[in-house]
């Protein structure tokens, strides 16, 4: 289903532009149900790191000496962040 939408005046001609709504809405669909933000990546990112994670922290690294590890590699997480995670994560990992 295509629809007609007015575009603006160009050099005082009015140009027609055809949008395939349903093409459209289906795109911005899957992109929602795919596109990650940024902040779910990097807790992703995360969870999978957890069990590096937890060696650091059971050989006596602070948050902040692993949160600039993580900053270093590529995150861009705040100390509480990673704090948050850290302990979040953890607690879901030992109810199981």
């Amino acid at each position: 289903m295509k629809n007609i939408v007015n575009d603006k005046n160009v050099n005082s001609h009015r140009y027609k532009v055809s949008i395939d709504l349903e093409s459209v809405k289906n795109s911005l669909k899957i992109a929602a149900m795919t596109d990650a933000p940024k902040q779910r990546v990097q807790r992703d990112a995360f969870k999978s790191l957890m069990p590096v994670l937890f060696l650091f922290r059971s050989n006596g690294y602070s948050f902040e000496e692993i949160t600039i590890k993580l900053v270093d590699v590529g995150f861009k997480l705040s100390v509480s962040t990673v704090r948050g995670y850290y302990y979040e994560l953890f607690d879901f990992i030992s109810e199981k």
